[in-house]
């Protein structure tokens, strides 16, 4: 598959992802980590999850050059192996829907609706091993 044509079904998978999981709702309530809770309607909600799943995949790009293929020193650091393995499990449920959607997939209810609280919480994850990465 190209890249471009991936690229526009991961794009087509992500919003009806977001669409779909709220589906009559007006606004979308997010849950961050630290308890603040912040409205958004539906399509700042969608465009919120796109973003996400992209700043996460370009971290997780960042963290395989540095770590697999320069072997940089750095990379051995628990603190960053600690937020490595934290970011993948705060992101699971955003790529778990992701790819069922793209691989038209069917989605359970909970791990749709549970998206507004893990998607912050996965960018929350992804920010700390950004910070983390060395010179990337």
């Amino acid at each position: 598959m190209s890249g471009a044509l991936h690229a526009a079904g991961q794009r087509a998978a992500l919003g009806a992802v977001a669409l779909a999981t709220l589906a009559g709702c007006t606004t979308v309530a997010l849950h961050y980590p630290d308890g603040r809770v912040e409205r958004r309607s539906r399509d700042e909600f969608a465009a919120y999850v796109e973003r996400v799943f992209r700043y996460h995949n370009r971290v997780v790009d960042d963290f395989i050059v540095a770590t697999v293929l320069y072997g940089d020193p750095a990379a051995a650091d628990s603190e960053l192996q600690r937020a490595e393995r934290s970011m993948v499990r705060a992101c699971q449920p955003l790529n778990a829907v992701v790819s069922a959607r793209f691989e038209q997939r069917r989605v359970g209810l909970r791990t749709r609706l549970a998206l507004p609280r893990t998607v912050p919480a996965c960018e929350q994850a992804t920010r700390r091993l950004d910070q983390l990465l060395p010179g990337m």
